[in-house]
Formats: structure tokens, C-alpha cells, sequence
């Protein structure tokens, strides 16, 4: 039975058994706490390649972490995370689910976009998804292909410091 008003594939079992990949990244709050710096890092990382779904309350191995355990004002910094720290501003979709006994956990269903490069807004840091794991910060030559990949900018376009037109 779908989970999903968003996208109808998602079921409980989906969630918590489907191997992560480029498209599918659980996170756990755990006993490290998550910081909502780091989920926006992976949510960065799926804009900038070709979107999917974050879980958060969920970890690597299925198990769940109910979210309703959390004080609500830290659950706030979670649901503000692509306001607070994303920039440009995104398409992602934050769905509030209840698993079949109750528990609760946030599915950002981050969308495709070739449009834009993401970046955190406090540190300008860049992300990019690679397979089942984010990677990064990028460096300048990284976010330059990353342009070139997304045809923000043309090769062509780019400037040669040292170009000798003889």
C-alpha cells in the first residue's frame, strides 16, 4: 500500500528495504544528532544530479526512528531546512508520513532540475549525489563541470588566462 499522496511507488517496505541509491538516501536523527546542515548537504547533492527522495527517521539498515519523539521545536529546524539553507530555492516537496504503526518520518521528495547549480546558502558549499552517497564540498574545477554537465555555462565560454591568440 502506497505511503505517498507525491509518488505512489513508495510503500513501508520500499523504505526501509530498498537498497539506497542515487535516487533513495535515509537519514537518522541518531544519537549524534543530525544536524539540519547536514540534510541539507544531501538534499544539495540530489538537486544537483538527478533527484530522488531523502527519509529522514530512517537508518541506513531500515530501522525506523520515530519522529514524533523529537521536541517539535528541533523537528521545525528539519522542515525549514531547504528555506534556511538551500539556495537557489528549490523544488522539494516535504511529506509528513505515518508508518503503519504510527511512526512518523519526512520524505523530501527532491525534484530533477537542470536549470540551476545548488549551493548552501551559509557557506557556498556544493554537493553533488553519486551513486548511494553524497559527494563533497566540490572544488572550483567540480562545480565548473558541474555547470558544463547542467549547460549553465559552455565550454566555449570559458575564459583562458593564459591564451596567446598567436
Amino acid at each position: 500500500m502506497s505511503l505517498s499522496r507525491i509518488d505512489p511507488s513508495i510503500t513501508e517496505d520500499y523504505l526501509r528495504q530498498h537498497l539506497e541509491s542515487l535516487y533513495l538516501e535515509r537519514k537518522s536523527i541518531g544519537r549524534d544528532k543530525l544536524k539540519p546542515t547536514k540534510l541539507a548537504d544531501e538534499i544539495i547533492g540530489m538537486l544537483n544530479a538527478d533527484g530522488g527522495v531523502v527519509v529522514l527517521g530512517l537508518s541506513d539498515d531500515g530501522s525506523i526512528e520515530d519522529l514524533k519523539s523529537i521536541p517539535y521545536s528541533e523537528l521545525l529546524l528539519y522542515e525549514k531546512v531547504c528555506q534556511n539553507f538551500i539556495s537557489p530555492a528549490a523544488d522539494i516537496k516535504l511529506e509528513k508520513i505515518n508508518l503503519q504503526n504510527g511512526e512518523l518520518v519526512y520524505l523530501y521528495h527532491v525534484g530533477q532540475n537542470y536549470e540551476n547549480m545548488y549551493e548552501r546558502k551559509d557557506n557556498h558549499k556544493v554537493f553533488k549525489r553519486i551513486g548511494d552517497s553524497n559527494y563533497g564540498p566540490l572544488n572550483n574545477q567540480e562545480i565548473d563541470n558541474l555547470r558544463h554537465d547542467k549547460s549553465l555555462r559552455r565550454f566555449e565560454d570559458q575564459i583562458v588566462e593564459d591564451f596567446d591568440p598567436e
